[in-house]
Parts: structure tokens; sequence; C-alpha cells
């Protein structure tokens, strides 16, 4: 993580920003219409380890990474330690 993440600020909802690293990315994702329909979109996530955060990351947090701001749409463990985080723009 340290050596391909880059800076990023981190505040949970109600508290106080923090720095960290993570992998910035685009992700694929599937998105079901219903029945056989289907489409894919691509959207920001960025890969943490929760070792570094003093709580868990959860929807509606925000993250700073250079001057672009998202907000955290959903939290997806990984059962390894770390978790994707699929972002929106703020």
């Amino acid at each position: 993580m340290r050596e391909f993440g880059q800076a990023i600020t981190y505040t949970p909802v109600g508290g106080v920003a923090g720095a960290s690293v993570g992998i910035f990315d685009a992700d694929y994702q599937l998105i079901s219409l219903g029945g056989d329909v289907e489409i894919t979109a691509v959207g920001p996530v960025l890969g943490v380890r929760l070792a570094d955060f003093t709580a868990p990351p959860a929807k509606g947090d925000a993250v700073a990474i250079g001057s672009a701001s998202y907000l955290v749409r959903s939290v997806h463990l990984d059962g390894q330690g770390g978790a994707k985080l699929l972002l929106a723009p703020a």
C-alpha cells in the first residue's frame, strides 16, 4: 500500500480529518436493471488498509485526494484487513 498508494485526507462523519494512504482507481461495476438487462459503469474506488483508521470507514465519510473531494458511497471489506471504498464526487 505504501509503495503504490497516494496521500489522502479522510474525514469520518462528525469526526476529525486525518492523513492516510490509499490506492485510487476507477473500477468497473456491473449494475442489474432487472431481468437479463445489465450495464457496466466505471466509478472512483479507493483501496485502503483498515489498520490505518481509528474507526472503520463508513458511508457518508469524506475523502480528499489531491484537489478532488469525494464521499464514500459504500464500503466493501476484503477479508484480509483492507477495504474498497466506492466513492462519489462531493
